[in-house]
């Protein structure tokens, strides 16, 4: 029996990508794994009887100063670097080090975001010389949405990190771009303990074979913000109403998700709101309606230099093999996915050149519809979780 301890704050948290994608991997383990999980407090419903998921609560009153913090936009002192350093890691280093002085855990995996999970993965090696996975899913470094304004905050998250490289027995990524990115910040000696390992996801269960509508459907499904605006989109869909009113009529869009008040200003200023629906936050199992009924799908990249983000909803998107819309920027993770996957890749001002490609697959359908359509196999637990049994038994083995 090989004994795991992961550290997860966000497992049993429903809308979050991460936890969502820890809730596929970790109870496909083959049964040879006995897997402590270590969440936060959550959605409770997601703990299983037949899976160890134990919730270390969170210090709410250093959460509310953390909410305090952005509220005043204090964020140097947010990503120091993050609340779960204060308000969860201590509790989470006493049960973590009851565990290991039982001899219950022969290897700790933590995973990113948030970056602290990591840090308690450190001071455990440090402190036991237990063997570590760290696991990232996000970047650290080079990350848009962790900017600081006092080099002192950004020179100590840079040690933090350093600490993470250096110590860590093995480092896994999702993707080739942002392995690279750390071998270029820590030298080449770091890529011989980094593994590729792509996001697991499952083949969903449809509802029924196919679909009888009258409408081209379209949907977004995750979280816009001010930084990622469907803004491009939504014009590129009122210059279809200008100039092929009639292939318009036949267009259904759906933003399944958070989006921001300016895109739905936008939509009502370009008189859109019949063509375009604000569906707002749905539960994991509701997105599955939208999945099916689309026809293509939209991926609306964060513009941001390097982007080394890989959108968990790309995965699904796959899995559902319909033809994908992509707004980001050339070299970006996103834009290789589609390139090779031979999907669409347009560039954030690119209004014209998506217009163009809603008319040709809203009145041929056939012309656009060549994507890949088993890509989506490279992320199935009989393709992830084989390689990663490989990857501790090769940890355990050379101690």
């Amino acid at each position: 029996m090989i004994r795991s301890l992961v550290i997860a704050p966000t497992y049993l948290q429903s809308s979050d990508a991460v936890g969502q994608i820890e809730r596929h991997f970790f109870p496909n383990l083959p049964t040879s794994f006995y897997t402590h999980v270590l969440s936060a407090d959550y959605d409770l419903s997601f703990c299983v009887d037949n899976f160890d998921v134990k919730v270390i609560k969170k210090n709410h009153i250093l959460s509310f100063v953390d909410l305090l913090f952005r509220e005043l936009r204090l964020t140097d002192l947010v990503f120091s670097p993050d609340v779960f350093h204060y308000s969860w890691s201590p509790r989470v280093i006493n049960f973590a080090s009851k565990l290991i002085e039982k001899g219950e855990v022969d290897y700790i995996h933590t995973i990113n975001n948030p970056v602290s999970s990591h840090l308690l993965g450190y001071r455990l090696k440090k402190k036991y010389g237990i063997p570590w996975v760290a696991q990232f899913y996000d970047p650290w470094h080079n990350n848009a949405f962790r900017k600081y304004h006092c080099s002192v905050f950004k020179r100590l998250d840079g040690r933090n990190e350093q600490k993470v490289a250096e110590e860590a027995d093995v480092l896994l990524f999702p993707n080739s771009e942002l392995l690279e990115s750390w071998v270029h910040e820590y030298g080449a000696d770091i890529q011989k303990k980094s593994v590729l390992l792509p996001f697991i996801t499952e083949i969903p269960k449809f509802e029924s074979e196919s679909v009888t509508k009258s409408q081209f459907v379209i949907s977004h499904i995750g979280t816009l913000s001010d930084k990622r605006r469907a803004d491009v989109f939504i014009r590129a869909v009122a210059k279809l109403r200008k100039s092929h009113p009639i292939v318009f009529s036949k267009l259904k869009v759906y933003f399944v998700g958070f989006i921001s008040e300016s895109d739905i200003s936008l939509i009502q200023e370009e008189g859109l709101s019949d063509a375009i629906e604000v569906v707002g936050h749905v539960s994991e199992e509701e997105c599955k309606r939208y999945y099916e009924l689309s026809d293509m799908f939209l991926i609306i990249d964060i513009n941001c230099e390097p982007n080394l983000f890989f959108p968990s909803k790309l995965i699904k998107y796959f899995c559902y093999k319909k033809p994908i819309i992509g707004l980001t920027k050339q070299h970006s993770v996103v834009a290789n996915e589609l390139t090779k996957t031979g999907n669409f890749v347009y560039n954030y001002n690119d209004i014209e050149g998506v217009e163009t490609l809603l008319y040709k697959a809203i009145t041929d359908y056939d012309s656009v519809n060549h994507n890949d359509k088993e890509y989506y196999r490279k992320f199935m637990a009989d393709s992830v979780i084989p390689s990663y049994v490989m990857i501790i038994n090769n940890l355990l083995h050379n101690r």
